[in-house]
């Protein structure tokens, strides 16, 4: 995503915030940009520096999301394997549980591709990372984060009926049981 060049962080975290609040009590649809700006209390320049639709507010709050939860098992960054580990999805379901609500409205508003395509950027940046990463390798993590991605969100809609623990040791086993040959990121 691609926002104009004087963005304020401030600004953006507020209209966000706002966005998500509005989006968990409210149709996607009925939101309007004009109401976004007067519950967020920010003037029609500020948004325009920071934001050009709806769908961008959603982009940049997954992109904070990403980045936050990349940040759980950066460390051990650039090595792409490293999501594929019970400890690190823990860490990942764990951060991303707190934002159930929010993920939630994005699912119910029809708009989960967002989740998606954030999810697969990160993959992305984890494969440009690993200079041995092979396009077989690359379809094969891919693969493996959407199972991932439709689990979570499935687990999500569910009531959590398991605990997270028990989703990563479960998402693990599904991963690795599901392969032939390990993943093999260097």
């Amino acid at each position: 995503m691609t926002l104009p060049s004087n963005d304020n962080p401030k600004i953006r975290e507020t209209v966000a915030k706002t966005f998500m609040e509005m989006l968990k009590n409210m149709p996607y649809e009925a939101i309007t940009i004009p109401d976004v700006i007067e519950t967020a209390n920010v003037s029609q320049a500020d948004f325009d520096r920071n934001y050009t639709s709806k769908r961008s507010i959603i982009m940049d709050f997954l992109a904070h999301l990403q980045d936050e939860a990349s940040h759980q098992i950066a460390p051990q960054l650039p090595a792409a394997n490293v999501l594929f580990n019970e400890k690190n999805l823990l860490k990942i379901l764990a951060y991303y549980r707190q934002y159930k609500e929010e993920l939630l409205a994005i699912d119910q508003a029809g708009l989960s591709n967002l989740l998606y395509d954030m999810t697969c950027l990160l993959t992305e940046d984890l494969l440009t990372m690993s200079e041995d990463a092979d396009h077989v390798e690359r379809f094969r993590l891919f693969f493996m984060t959407g199972g991932l991605l439709s689990t979570f969100m499935q687990w999500l809609h569910s009531e959590n009926p398991v605990t997270t623990e028990e989703l990563a040791t479960a998402q693990y086993k599904m991963v690795s049981q599901s392969l032939e040959i390990p993943l093999s990121f260097k």
